[in-house]
């Protein structure tokens, strides 16, 4: 679609393996601050050097902070505003500032350097010169980072050389590493999914909508989106989305699955322009529109329901925006992933997906701590591993505190087997996910690349009908609503459950009716897609409504379908019985031929699911009978191949 969302100037640059980050303390090359023990006075000369340090940091004058003076001796800084040892503040007079050092310790103040920040009180832009000078160091700032981009040119190894020199020599009788805040060689990470299945689009005819792969679309109905898609609530904004990851090359922008939002393209990295799957998929499954006779559904809902029942989706008054970054186009860059961000917030993106994992960046962490502190909600994938991992913790950057952390799971809602399981917020569809692929292609993916997306688009719906929703508030939803939640297992993502909970009373709604009810014909294939019947268990929500509103009991015995639908090889049978009697139900091949019993005995009145396992099935058609004494009832079921 068109791109309506205006450009950010970034700087774009060849990656080399020689670009090293350094955060700088100092704000001019000849500010010189020495710090000196005069009679147990520690003082620091030519302070407001120092003092404009503090802000640029994130801190002020009033915050603690420690100081190293020449020979190593380390001093608490409480603050020039306080002067507790009567030193002077006067501007007009030599800048010193006084501080009430360790080794004295009149205020009990700390010399353990992990528990304050540490400031080398002097020399990083003489080290600069240094490094220029001695071994031709090229130095560029980058404003968007704050940071020193330091290269060395000309080397063998320039990455080695760098470092070495950075490692072992000294400066002033210090070792280099102590004239920097920050030391950061750029690191490339994963874009981690397993391998692609082509899909088989359904050969039915689906009335409405008639999307070729919705009815394999089990994600759309088990993480309860397509409920939330079409919930009543009016959005009060307009959501903006932030996908930091492949980008998606120029020849792949036409692909029929872009065509649900509005979606903008943004180069961090250089591009090679292939036809990078990764980003295609993610923001394919989240945009794709439905009813237009391709593809999927996507996970933010745009479609037309007028057709079925007068009604639109909740979004459909306010198509939502999505800004694609590439941030690498087979790998993600540590450095393009923190320009990334930054330039999300500078955007005024309600929520970040970050669907990679880095080693350790202490840049990414800061520019996501600065987006959380912007109220940017941030959603990031959890991490893969090899199957027969035991030990799987959430990878960085979604073990940062504050970030979704989101973890992979099937149609049982258990964690994938090669999902992370440690340090998990919530889980999500991650498996036998339909995404789109270059060449106009739909295919099977999974990993907690495509789980993430379920969770942004349940954010992006909160943060449509509740604009103040805080990252913290967000995720405290989220979990709050989780299906399965166990003392082991953070839950698998409830979308209409936590839409409601953001929500006032009065405009939360139990149940909500979704257009693939309409225009069905009794026993038709589609009809096993079930009436927004996927197994759930309500009482979740039992504090959201009064006791008025909860569900009455049916009638006569109802056969409310299975979820998934198609499936292979399990799915779950729902049934309502009026009262307490004996029912039997069991399922059926196309033959007529009784295959399994579900349920032969006496139940009590209420909901009810039993699973139903295909165990060396053939693929095909097979039928759920439930007999009750007064009533009979049968629904289809879908055994895909």
């Amino acid at each position: 679609m068109n791109d309506a969302i205006p450009p950010v100037r970034l700087p774009v640059r060849a990656l080399t393996t020689t670009l090293l980050i350094v955060g700088c303390l100092s704000l001019t090359a000849h500010a010189q601050v020495r710090v000196t023990n005069q009679h147990g006075e520690v003082r620091i000369q030519n302070g407001q050097a120092l003092l404009r340090m503090m802000p640029v940091a994130g801190k002020s004058s009033g915050t603690t902070w420690m100081a190293l003076d020449n020979v190593g001796n380390a001093y608490r800084i409480s603050g020039y505003a306080e002067n507790p040892t009567g030193g002077s503040d006067d501007p007009t007079e030599e800048t010193v500032v006084v501080v009430d050092g360790y080794q004295n310790n009149p205020t009990g103040g700390s010399d353990d350097p992990t528990e304050e920040t540490v400031v080398v009180a002097d020399g990083y832009q003489d080290v600069l010169v240094y490094l220029r000078e001695k071994h031709g160091v090229t130095v560029r700032h980058d404003p968007d980072l704050g940071a020193d981009l330091l290269t060395l040119p000309g080397a063998d190894d320039p990455l080695a050389a760098l470092l070495e020199i950075l490692t072992t020599e000294t400066f002033d009788g210090r070792p280099l590493t102590d004239y920097f805040r920050l030391l950061e060689v750029a690191t490339m990470g994963l874009f981690d999914q397993p391998g692609p299945t082509p899909a088989k689009p359904a050969r039915w005819d689906l009335p409405f909508p008639n999307d070729r792969f919705y009815p394999m679309q089990w994600n759309l109905f088990r993480a309860r989106l397509a409920a939330a898609q079409w919930h009543p609530a009016r959005p009060k904004k307009r959501v903006r989305i932030a996908i930091i990851d492949s980008g998606i090359a120029p020849a792949s922008r036409a692909h029929e699955g872009l065509d649900g939002a509005v979606v903008a393209h943004r180069p961090v990295a250089p591009s090679t322009g292939s036809p990078v799957a990764h980003a295609l998929g993610i923001v394919s499954l989240l945009a794709d529109r439905g009813q237009d006779a391709s593809g999927i559904v996507g996970l933010l809902g745009q479609w037309d329901g007028t057709g079925c029942f007068g009604r639109t989706p909740l979004l459909a008054d306010a198509p939502p925006e999505i800004i694609s970054y590439n941030v690498g186009d087979f790998s993600p860059n540590s450095i393009y992933v923190a320009e990334a961000i930054r330039a999300s917030v500078a955007q005024q993106v309600d929520v970040i997906n970050l669907s990679l994992r880095l080693a350790y960046s202490p840049l990414v962490e800061e520019a996501i701590r600065d987006a959380l502190a912007a109220n940017v909600i941030v959603v990031a994938a959890a991490g893969n591993y090899a199957p027969g991992t035991a030990y799987r913790p959430t990878a960085f950057p979604a073990n940062i505190e504050g970030v979704i952390a989101v973890g992979a799971a099937g149609p049982d809602m258990a964690v994938s087997p090669t999902s992370a399981n440690e340090g998990l917020d919530l889980l999500a569809p991650g498996e036998e996910v339909l995404v789109g692929g270059p060449g106009n292609i739909w295919y099977y993916n999974g990993g907690t690349s495509l789980a993430a997306p379920h969770v942004t688009a349940t954010v992006a719906l909160m943060r449509a009908v509740r604009p103040d929703l805080t990252p913290a508030e967000a995720l405290a939803a989220l979990q709050r609503r989780a299906q399965a939640a166990s003392e082991t297992s953070p839950g698998f993502l409830n979308a209409l459950s936590a839409l409601n909970d953001v929500l006032p009373p009065p405009e939360r709604v139990r149940y909500v009716q979704t257009p693939h009810t309409c225009s069905f014909s009794p026993g038709s294939l589609v009809d096993a897609l079930g009436k927004d019947v996927e197994a759930y268990d309500h009482h979740i929500d039992d504090d959201l409504f009064p006791e008025a509103d909860q569900p009455e009991l049916p009638a006569a015995p109802t056969l409310a379908g299975n979820y998934p639908n198609p499936f292979n090889p399990s799915t779950t049978v729902r049934f309502m019985l009026p009262a307490r009697q004996h029912v039997r139900l069991a399922v059926y091949n196309a033959l007529g031929q009784e295959v399994q019993v579900l349920v032969d005995g006496v139940q009590e009145a209420g909901e009810h699911e039993v699973r139903f396992t295909a165990r060396n099935l053939p693929s095909g058609v097979y039928f759920a009978r439930l007999e009750a004494a007064t009533h009979t009832a049968v629904r289809s079921l879908v055994l895909a191949e």
